[in-house]
């Protein structure tokens, strides 16, 4: 499927991070200085989501979180929730200043309605700077969504919540980070202060591995090293964390005064419209809804239809007559709900779902990272074209296979970021999309039954790869791509069922320290 289809299908719009401190999602902050407008704000949780929050609250009493905080303030907390919404003293604010866990923390008050990165209870349990010598236990992710639920709960729906050419539902990728992981967005003031905060984006990425995932409550985040000691030199997959959000559909507007805050600019960008993050819709309580997942792994089934030139057969990947294109391994499409049921029963059991609160966390299966690929038991093989040269381009590179089309732009991309604006980029602008795997292994000869490795030890090594005209073995990887999708609920309220839904883009790709070209083109296959 073409990249434009695939985003028409999945009803994408312009994908892109929006990465700005969430103080410029509001006109202002809300101002709490009664105790009538304390209450007012506590008022609005539930009951349930109030003693949840409670037993949240006792948990962190038990190990150890609420004592360390108060030797932190210089004080009790106070026994009236209502005070924990109003600003703490200039005394209290000083003292946390004084302290580097707390240098980037954003905010002024315990807890500040609507606004978690403005909470102090919040960052307190979300930021990896934060790591107490006399806590006993860490919070879970299930934890700091209880978290993130109560305190956007406290706000109220905008009064035009029906508009639909204003507001929409959106699923979004998010994560909290400390402002050193906080990237500048452009024309920022330099005298702007980064704080902790917030980043969403419109595309969320997971990465793979061989190991289960694993939580570092420490880090207060997922790591790709494997929990215990038997596994160290293996590699756990990583998940992304999506959740619901109200969103304002805003348009950039003035580029020196712009409505939002992006990392780089890109043409036409003045006539697109963008997301803008207004509240976390709580699941089963503001709303009921359902998520859901597609993914599709179409890399050898790229590469089988992959041709250069039509009119030069030799050009183009000749797979075996009776291989089925359409099926796995070629093609593997992953579709189900949150509750685990199949939309689509292929076989393809990719990724997962798993419910953290009102969030979701989508992760690869655990499998090795490149595996020998099979059709109905038999081995998928491929015919490797021979080697051809023309001024500009070859259909190999070194031992391996390349597929690149004659009006590949890979030159100029690589001179333009890599080259000319390395030190400024912010992100690579590519004017090539990448329909096809851009290189292919070749050099595990299939013959006669048996998987010979060509190597520099075999006879005519170089004439063999150059001649082609042999079968070579092909291999998968968990590597794919779709998107997060939420579906209401047949009761829910006229205002919500006006506004469109859209859905995040999701990308499960390799270890973020990986070159893509080692699960390529690596000779060194094992299975396990």
């Amino acid at each position: 499927m073409e990249r434009k289809e695939f985003i028409k299908t999945a009803s994408l719009a312009v994908l892109g991070l929006s990465c700005f401190p969430m103080n410029n999602i509001f006109s202002s902050l809300p101002k709490i200085t009664s105790t009538g407008d304390a209450l007012g704000y506590l008022a609005r949780p539930s009951a349930d989501l109030a003693q949840r929050m409670g037993k949240l609250l006792q948990w962190m009493k038990e190990n150890g979180w609420i004592s360390y905080l108060e030797s932190v303030l210089g004080m009790k907390l106070p026994e009236k929730r209502e005070e924990w919404l109003k600003p703490l003293n200039s005394t209290v604010l000083s003292r946390l200043q004084q302290k580097s866990e707390y240098k980037d923390f954003g905010g002024d008050s315990l807890l500040n309605p609507g606004f978690p990165q403005f909470s102090l209870i919040y960052h307190l349990l979300a930021s990896p700077r934060v790591r107490p010598a006399t806590v006993t236990a860490y919070p879970g992710i299930e934890d700091l969504d209880l978290l993130e639920d109560y305190i956007f709960s406290m706000t109220e729906f905008p009064a035009d919540l029906a508009d639909s050419k204003k507001y929409a539902l959106a699923v979004l990728a998010y994560e909290y980070r400390p402002a050193y992981k906080i990237p500048v967005p452009l024309d920022m003031p330099e005298e702007h202060k980064i704080h902790a905060d917030f980043v969403f984006s419109r595309a969320g990425i997971g990465r793979i591995g061989d190991q289960p995932y694993h939580y570092d409550p420490v880090m207060r985040s997922y790591t790709n090293r494997p929990a215990g000691y038997l596994h160290q030199k293996n590699i756990a997959v990583t998940p992304a964390r999506y959740a619901l959000f109200l969103v304002e559909i805003v348009s950039l507007g003035d580029l020196h005064n712009p409505a939002i805050s992006l990392l780089s600019y890109e043409k036409k960008d003045h006539n697109r419209e963008f997301l803008r993050p207004i509240r976390k819709i709580i699941k089963n309580e503001d709303l009921n809804f359902i998520y859901g997942e597609y993914h599709r792994n179409e890399k050898l089934q790229r590469l089988a239809t992959f041709k250069i030139e039509a009119k030069k057969g030799e050009d183009q990947v000749i797979v075996s007559p009776g291989d089925k294109l359409d099926k796995a391994p070629f093609l593997r499409i992953s579709a189900q709900k949150e509750t685990g049921e199949k939309l689509i029963s292929d076989s393809s059991d990719m990724v997962s779902l798993e419910l953290k609160g009102s969030s979701i966390l989508l992760s690869s299966i655990p499998a090795p990272f490149v595996r020998h690929a099979f059709q109905e038991g038999k081995r998928v093989t491929v015919k490797v074209p021979r080697v051809w040269k023309s001024v500009l381009y070859s259909n190999r590179r070194y031992a391996s296979f390349k597929l690149i089309p004659p009006d590949s732009k890979d030159g100029t991309d690589l001179i333009i970021t890599d080259g000319i604006f390395r030190k400024t980029r912010k992100t690579a602008k590519f004017g090539t999309a990448r329909n096809a795997p851009l290189f292919a292994n070749i050099k595990f000869m299939h013959k006669e039954e048996k998987e010979i490795h060509l190597d520099g030890d075999y006879k005519e090594f170089q004439d063999t790869i150059d001649n082609g005209r042999y079968e070579a073995g092909l291999f998968e990887d968990s590597i794919c791509d779709g998107c997060i999708q939420a579906k209401l609920s047949d009761d829910a309220p006229l205002s919500f069922r006006k506004l469109t839904i859209m859905p995040a883009f999701s990308v499960v790709t390799a270890p973020d320290f990986f070159r893509w070209w080692i699960v390529m083109i690596s000779t060194n296959i094992t299975e396990k």
